[in-house]
Parts: C-alpha cells; sequence; structure tokens
C-alpha cells in the first residue's frame, strides 16, 4: 500500500473514534468495516468474494514474519464480530441493547493503528498517539517496584526468577525497549525463546512497546528461537564468504527413518523396536555406537538436527575468529526468555560469546519452578552451574506479585516443597477458588466436568487439563457427543505420510538428497538397487532413481520451475498434480492439507528456507501432523474449549481451570516412582511436583482438580501431591 493510501486509514480511524454523532457500537461496525477494507487492500489478488477471515489467514500465511501481529489482528476481528453480530441480533421489541465501553472501543482503536502500522512501516500522527493517550517519554510506566528494579538492574549477567503471572515477558520486553533509550550505540539485540510460539508473543509486545516509544531510535533486533538464531547466522555467514550450507535439518521425528540403516550399520546389533525405543526417548543416555551411527548416517547424507546446529554454531564460533567476530559485531545484549528450559549446549554458547566480548550483556527470566522439559534435554541444573559459574558478574531478582493467579490457588503452590530450588511465594489481590473432587467413575468425572463447561457457556475461558494425552479421551467422546467445539493441545505427532512424501521430493529437487530418494523409492516400490542387466558399469541408488520414469518426470518438473521462475505454490501445484501416485493419498483431508500447503509455503522464497522452516518452526505447520486423539466434530472457527496436556500448558492461561485424572497411580504415576532407586525416587517426584504447580497456576479465576475413585474394579486413592487439599 502507498502510504497515501495508508495515512487515510489513519485519517478514517481517528474521525471514526472522535465522531461525535454515533456511539460506540456505531464506532465498532464502522471499524468492523475499515478492518474489512484494510484486507482487501492488503490481499488485492483475492476473490472479491473472500471473508475477512480468510483474507487474514492469506495474508499472514503469505508473511511468516508478521506471524506475531496474527493473534492480535483475530482478536480485533473477533470483538467486533462479537458486538456487530450481538446488536443485529436483537429485534426493535427487544429493550436490551448491547453495551460498549469508550475503552473497548479505545483498544481496539490502538490495536487496529498497531497492526496498519506493523504491516506498512507507516507511522500515524502526533493526534492519533495523543487520542490514544501514549506519553512516548515513559517507557516503565505501568510496571510494579520489583519489575521497574529488575528493568534498571545494569549488572552485567541479570538473572529474574518470574513466578507465573508476574509479568515476565512485559519485563523482558521493557528490558529492551530501555536498553535501547539508554544506549543509543550499543542498540543490537538478541532476544531468544524456548519455543517459536513464546517468541511471537514476545515480538508481538515488544512491536507495540517499539511503536509507542521507539519512534526515534535506531535498533537491530533478532527475535527467534536459539536454533533459528544460529541457522540463520550460520546461513548468512556461508553466504556471505560465498560458501553452500549444505546442511538439510530434520527434526526429531525424522530420525526414525534412519532406523533400518542403523541396524544395518550394526549388524543387527540391536533390533527395530530397540532403535526406536531410544530414538524416541531423548532422556535415555545413548549407547556409544548407536550414538557414532546416528553420526556417521547424518554426515552421510548431509543432515543435521536441532541439537546439531547448536554444536556447529559452537565449533564455527571457537575455530574461525572471523565469525566470531561477525557475530558479535551485531549482538549486545542476549534477552533470554524460560532460562531454566535451556540445555547445556545453549549455556555453553552464552559462555562463549560472554569470553569473547567483554561488554555483552546478558538478562535471562526464568522459573526454576516451572521447569518441566528435562525429557528434551532442558534442566534448571545448567541454569544454575552457569549462574554460580559467573556469580561475581551476577545480580539475581525474584518478582512475587502475580497478575494472573488468585490468591487461594496460590495459598496451595506456595506450600509445595521442591529438592532443587526455592519457592518464593507469590502473593495476589485476585479472587478465586480452588477446589477438589472425587467421583465414583471416570465416566462420572468427566460428565460433571463438560456439564460444567456448559453451564459456564464461555467456551474460550475454559481448559481441561490431564497429566496425559490418553487421560482426555472420555472427555473428548463427551464433548463431540454434546457438540461442544474443542482443540487439543499436546499429544505425540509425526508428520502426515502425505506432507513427508511431499518434503522428500522438495528434498530431492534441491540437492538430490539421496536419505530422500531412498524414501521416496520404498513409498513407490522403485528398485533402486538391482543393477541393469548387461550396465557398461555400476550405477548408485541416485542414478537408477534418475533414470527411472519417476525420476525422469521429477526433473523435467524440475526444469520447469528453474525456467519459468515458478512459485513454490507452483512447483507443489506441479507436484502433487504429475507426481503424487494414483490411488494413494485420496482421503478428503489430504486435499485440505495441499490447500493449506499451498498457503503456507507462499510465504518462503526457496526451497531450502521453506524446508528449514518446516522442521525448526513446528508450531506454524503443526497442521500437517498426525494426531493421537479424536477431532472436534463441531466447527472450531468459533469459541473454542481447550484441551490439554500439562507440558503444552505451560505458558497459556484461563479463567476456568479443571484438572482431570489426579489419582495417585496416573499422577505422580505409583509403578514409576516405586521402581527407581532412592534418588531417582526424589528426583521424579520433584518433577511431578513442578509438573503440577504449572497445571494449577493456569487457572486465573477457578481451578477444579478431580480424580475417579474406581477404574476397572480397582479403587484409586487421590495423587499424594494433592493430599493437603480438603476433597468432596
Amino acid at each position: 500500500m502507498e502510504d497515501k493510501q495508508v495515512n487515510l486509514f489513519y485519517e478514517e480511524m481517528k474521525n471514526t473514534f472522535v465522531k461525535p454523532s454515533s456511539d460506540w457500537v456505531d464506532k465498532a461496525k464502522t471499524f468492523r468495516t475499515l478492518l474489512e477494507k484494510f484486507f482487501q487492500n492488503l490481499t488485492p489478488e483475492m476473490d472479491s468474494q473472500a471473508t475477512l477471515w480468510e483474507r487474514m489467514v492469506a495474508y499472514y500465511d503469505a508473511n511468516p514474519d508478521e506471524d506475531a501481529m496474527k493473534s492480535r489482528v483475530h482478536r480485533i476481528r473477533k470483538k467486533l464480530n462479537d458486538i456487530v453480530h450481538d446488536e443485529l441480533e436483537i429485534g426493535p421489541e427487544d429493550v436490551k441493547h448491547v453495551v460498549v465501553t469508550k475503552e473497548e472501543i479505545r483498544k481496539i482503536y490502538e490495536d487496529f493503528v498497531l497492526v496498519v502500522y506493523n504491516s506498512t512501516k507507516v507511522f500515524p500522527d502526533g493526534a492519533t498517539f495523543e487520542l490514544l493517550g501514549i506519553n512516548q517519554s515513559d517507557c516503565l510506566k505501568g510496571l510494579n517496584e520489583q519489575q521497574k528494579d529488575a528493568v534498571l538492574t545494569d549488572s552485567r549477567i541479570v538473572f529474574v526468577n518470574a513466578g507465573p503471572g508476574t509479568g515476565k515477558t512485559t519485563l523482558l520486553v521493557q528490558k529492551m525497549v530501555h536498553h535501547i533509550i539508554k544506549n543509543p550505540q550499543s542498540n543490537h539485540i538478541v532476544a531468544l525463546s524456548f519455543t517459536n510460539t513464546a517468541a511471537r508473543q514476545l515480538e508481538e509486545k515488544f512491536q507495540q512497546q517499539a511503536f509507542m516509544y521507539l519512534k526515534e531510535n535506531q535498533y537491530e533486533l533478532f527475535n527467534g528461537t536459539i536454533h533459528s538464531f544460529c541457522l540463520r547466522k550460520m546461513r548468512k555467514y556461508y553466504q556471505l564468504k560465498g560458501r553452500s550450507f549444505e546442511y538439510m535439518i530434520i527434526g526429531d521425528d525424522e530420525l526414525f527413518d534412519f532406523a533400518p540403516d542403523i541396524c544395518r550399520l550394526l549388524n543387527d546389533k540391536y533390533t527395530l523396536e530397540e532403535i526406536n525405543d531410544f530414538l524416541s526417548n531423548s532422556s535415555k543416555l545413548w549407547p556409544e555406537d548407536l550414538s557414532a551411527a546416528i553420526a556417521d548416517i547424518k554426515a552421510r547424507y548431509k543432515f543435521i538436527s536441532l541439537n546439531g546446529i547448536l554444536y556447529l554454531f559452537d565449533d564455527l564460533l571457537s575455530k574461525d575468529q572471523e565469525f566470531a567476530d561477525w557475530i558479535l559485531a551485531s549482538s549486545d545484549m542476549l534477552v533470554i526468555d524460560e532460562a531454566q528450559d535451556l540445555n547445556e549446549s545453549n549455556f555453553t554458547i552464552f559462555s562463549r560469546m560472554l569470553g569473547l566480548k567483554p561488554s555483552l550483556k546478558l538478562f535471562m527470566v526464568g522459573d526454576p519452578r516451572q521447569n518441566i522439559f528435562e525429557f528434551n534435554g532442558g534442566s534448571y541444573e545448567y541454569l544454575d552451574k552457569f549462574l554460580v559459574q559467573y556469580q561475581n558478574d551476577v545480580t539475581r531478582r525474584d518478582l512475587s506479585v502475580s497478575y494472573r493467579c488468585p490468591e487461594a490457588v496460590l495459598g496451595f503452590v506456595n506450600g509445595v516443597t521442591f529438592m532443587d530450588c526455592e519457592n518464593v511465594p507469590l502473593r495476589s489481590d485476585i479472587a478465586g477458588t480452588i477446589q477438589a473432587k472425587a467421583y465414583p467413575t471416570v465416566q462420572d468425572e468427566s460428565t460433571s466436568v463438560v456439564d460444567s463447561i456448559s453451564a459456564i457457556g464461555d467456551f474460550d475461558s475454559c481448559s481441561i487439563i490431564s497429566p496425559n494425552i490418553k487421560g482426555l479421551a472420555d472427555i473428548i467422546e463427551k464433548l463431540n457427543a454434546n457438540n461442544i467445539p474443542y482443540v487439543v493441545l499436546g499429544g505425540r505427532r509425526k508428520i502426515k505420510s502425505h506432507i513427508k512424501f511431499v518434503n522428500n521430493l522438495l528434498r530431492i529437487l534441491y540437492n538430490n538428497n539421496e536419505k530422500s530418494i531412498l524414501s521416496v523409492c520404498r513409498v513407490l516400490a522403485i528398485d533402486v538397487k538391482t543393477q541393469p542387466i548387461g550396465a557398461p558399469r555400476h550405477f548408485s541408488p541416485k542414478e537408477l532413481f534418475f533414470r527411472h520414469t519417476y525420476g525422469r518426470s521429477l526433473r523435467e518438473i524440475h526444469k520447469e520451475y528453474d525456467r519459468l521462475e515458478w512459485s513454490l505454490p507452483s512447483l507443489v501445484d506441479a507436484i502433487v498434480d504429475k507426481l503424487l501416485p494414483a490411488g494413494m493419498y485420496t482421503e478428503p483431508q489430504v486435499a485440505e492439507d495441499f490447500k493449506k500447503l499451498r498457503s503456507l509455503i507462499s510465504g518462503y522464497k526457496t526451497i531450502k528456507e521453506y524446508l528449514d522452516a518446516f522442521t525448526i518452526d513446528k508450531e506454524r505447520f503443526i497442521c500437517f501432523y498426525e494426531k493421537d486423539f479424536v477431532e472436534s466434530v463441531a466447527a472450531t472457527d468459533g469459541p473454542c474449549l481447550t484441551l490439554s496436556t500439562i507440558h503444552s500448558a505451560k505458558g497459556l492461561e484461563w479463567k476456568y481451570v479443571f484438572l482431570i485424572g489426579m489419582y495417585d497411580l496416573n499422577f505422580p504415576g505409583l509403578k514409576k516412582y516405586s521402581n527407581k532407586t532412592t534418588d531417582k525416587h526424589e528426583k521424579y517426584l520433584n518433577t511431578k511436583k513442578k509438573e503440577l504447580y504449572v497445571a494449577c497456576t493456569r487457572a486465573a479465576q477457578q481451578l477444579s482438580i478431580s480424580y475417579p475413585k474406581v477404574i476397572e474394579s480397582i479403587e484409586q486413592t487421590p495423587s499424594r501431591l494433592i493430599a493437603g487439599l480438603d476433597i468432596s
């Protein structure tokens, strides 16, 4: 959009907000019209009948760098739709009226302005800032005294112990903004989060604050996961040096494809089942020969795992001085979220960067009580060792005021004792309740929970949390029977076979990857081992594949892709139309998946860029993973109930949380607990306490904990971890 067009939008929004002759409902209707008009301008290539929802999805699919703003846009749309649709449903004979406050419309106006700026990078005029009540000189406004103290602390290394709901994301953002304002010559910030979802939340808040306070400041910000930071920097460096970064990134789930190769390489020393067991459990220590075999296969096929990215980055830092100087020139401050969940490789990289650049600052926020991802290699132990190593440079701060959790919930979790960290008591002024109930059976528990949620009516504000995905099965059955829409977070997932097949074809197109060739041949039953009769020489599997009709067809598509300069969606169209085996992948959902793939892949310029993003940004492509649960039969494009495992609920919150299945055999899990040595007993139980802490502190108003008394005729006892509660 041209600047003139954008300024007209700002002017229309401003006039709508100040218009004296309309009430706030009328203003909401006008803002809804303007929102639709704005996205029509952003997506002029779409059909004129496309809905606002379709345009928003298409725009953010095609612009992954703006993903952080997507949730804000959807909030605006939902709020405006709620107002407009409520008004339309009121008949003239009704006496009730939709009540919309000035503050609600002001917030919609502010969010809308930020969305327009983020998409166009055109600032509004000063009058808009005045209308929104934004004072660009006070970037610490709204922080409590503990938060201000943490932001103003100027030590080289700062660690803030921030409990649930204490405003850690706000703290991180304000620290970055304050640093940029106060250090104009030291304004290169690297912000690293544990997940892409957390990174997007951080970026969304930072964009809002930057819009408000950094109009006159120059700065450079990288925001993402540490894996994406290391990969992007290495790839850029290789490009600057005229070298090719040849590695293909694979996720942990793709390691299973290597099992047959590992089996052969080790002369069947381990069965396929044993190898898959090791590959599926990252907390197990792999045998030395198995680790060596995996490393050998990755090197042979030019694959690198997510942790391999970190090892390679650290190796370059330590051995290539030019690379180290280049990295550190664009790193004045490291800002780290969820520091308690980082692994040893992360802290090795931080240590090396601190050693190479004495002026580098490190600001970390985390909560040792929420360290529940040890099975992924992350542990508070590594953070603790790091803080001890740099104790002379470290300042520690605690945040103890929770703006999320009710005092009743905090009264319970404050009493939990952990073996490896202090439980800093949290306080709150929020009213709320905590209750624990026992039900005769699982079915009774599920029925009561579903009935309670139906009575609440506001599905978006409710969540059912289970220690494991299996514990949600009966709940799901009842929700579907009652046509209640839900989404599920968590569960083991692997890439859908048809998406994996297309990705393998794309890898072959990118660099003739031999492992992908073998995978495709396995699916299509193409023989690339038997040599042709009378062949003048020995042909490799790769050569045999491209001598085959299918391989030649793939090459023809590649030539057309290069010659006609196809977009990636056009390339996917050609692959799906011409190379998908007849009779395979015919289910209706497959067509929907390919439609979504075309949309998402449009946000990337090259095959390599897309393939790397697919592995590193799993949250963005989560719709292409198999799910271990039955999906909602009711439409999920409106308000939805959330079902979640404890691990997947971390970082989220709901007004009403139902924590189910809390019997001792299930949580902490009596069999697992009793089969471990004394030291492992305590460590295992400590982890389960942290999981309970995380689950309980998702509740912003009401926490309901429950368990069934009998399962398959066997009496159950309440979890030992909720023994302090009165159970009715």
